[in-house]
């Protein structure tokens, strides 16, 4: 990912888990682009389930990820700080998601994971 000072949009994708009533974030999707709309990079991981223990039959069906596929996928916090790394945000930057329960979910799984100082 772009660690110059330029600004960039940064578009956010996160994939839940919700079982149990539980939101869980299993697979995260970044693309980077230039203000004029250039992809300069991507990213994207699968995230293992640490807050529930298998997915959701529906949310599964939805996002197209099974508990099989989560099986040697890494945990939350090496995805968390390898993104953190990579992304190095500028306060230019705009972060765009998908939808209205990503920041909420991930502040979630940033606070369960202890992580709310990197």
């Amino acid at each position: 990912m772009n660690k110059s000072n330029k600004s960039r949009y940064i578009f956010l994708d996160f994939e839940f888990n919700t079982a149990k009533k539980i939101q869980e974030i299993v697979s995260v999707g970044v693309v980077e682009s230039d203000l004029n709309f250039n992809i300069t990079s991507k990213y994207y991981s699968l995230i293992a389930l640490s807050m529930t223990t298998t997915m959701d039959k529906y949310a599964s069906n939805v996002n197209n990820i099974t508990d099989s596929m989560l099986i040697n996928a890494r945990d939350f916090k090496t995805v968390f700080i390898e993104l953190n790394n990579k992304l190095k945000l500028n306060p230019t930057d705009k972060i765009f998601t998908w939808g209205n329960d990503d920041k909420r979910t991930f502040d979630c799984c940033i606070k369960h994971h202890k992580l709310e100082n990197e």
